[in-house]
C-alpha cells in the first residue's frame, strides 16, 4: 500500500471516529439538559427567583461549544440555563450539576468530597464514578448512549429526581462486599 493510501485509510478512520465521538457528546449534552429537566432543586439552591440553573464541567471539557448552543436561550422552571466550566473543585459548591470529566478520575473522591453532593446533581462518563457516591454515569450499549443513576446517592440529596427519568435509567446497584 503506498503511503499515500495508507495516509488517507488513517485519515478516515480518524475522521469517521472523531464524528461519532463528536455525536456521542452531543448526546450526552442532549441528556444534560434533560436531567435539568427532570430533577427538582429547592428554591434555595438558588441565589434568588432569578439565579440561572448552572451546569458546570470540571476537567477536560468533550462538549466543546454544543452544550452552550443546547442551552442558550432555554429555562427550566422560568431558570435561564448557563454553563460554567470550572478549574477547581471548590468552584463547584455554586453549581446545580455538574460534569465531571473523565480526565479527573483520580480525584473522583476528592471531587465529590469538595461538592455538596446532597445539591449537586453530579455526572459522569464512567461507571466507577458511580462507585465512588456520583449520581449519574453515561455508558455506551449497543452503540447508544445510556445512563445509570445511583440511587442511593440520589435518594440521600435535597433535589428530587423524577420518577419518569428513574424510569429510563439504569439504576446503580454497588458491589455487594466480598466475603471473608
Amino acid at each position: 500500500m503506498s503511503r499515500v493510501l495508507l495516509v488517507l485509510v488513517l485519515t478516515a478512520a480518524l475522521s469517521t471516529a472523531a464524528r461519532s465521538q463528536s455525536l456521542e457528546y452531543e448526546i450526552k449534552a442532549a441528556f444534560l439538559y434533560n436531567f435539568a429537566r427532570f430533577v427538582t432543586w429547592p428554591p434555595d439552591a438558588f441565589a434568588s427567583s432569578e439565579a440561572p440553573l448552572s451546569i458546570c464541567i470540571l476537567g477536560e471539557d468533550p462538549f466543546g461549544p454544543r452544550l452552550d448552543e443546547l442551552v442558550a436561550g432555554e429555562r427550566v422552571e422560568k431558570r435561564p440555563l448557563i454553563v460554567r466550566r470550572l478549574e477547581r473543585p471548590a468552584e463547584a459548591a455554586t453549581c446545580h450539576m455538574l460534569f465531571v470529566s473523565p480526565s479527573e478520575r483520580a480525584r473522583f473522591g476528592t471531587i465529590l468530597a469538595a461538592v455538596d453532593t446532597h445539591r449537586v446533581l453530579t455526572v459522569s462518563d464512567t461507571m466507577e464514578f458511580l462507585g465512588a457516591g456520583g449520581h449519574v454515569s453515561f455508558f455506551l450499549e449497543s452503540n447508544r448512549v445510556r445512563f445509570a443513576v445511583n440511587a442511593a446517592a440520589t435518594g440521600g440529596s435535597e433535589f428530587q429526581v423524577s420518577a419518569k427519568l428513574m424510569q429510563v435509567a439504569r439504576i446503580y446497584e454497588p458491589p455487594a462486599p466480598a466475603a471473608r
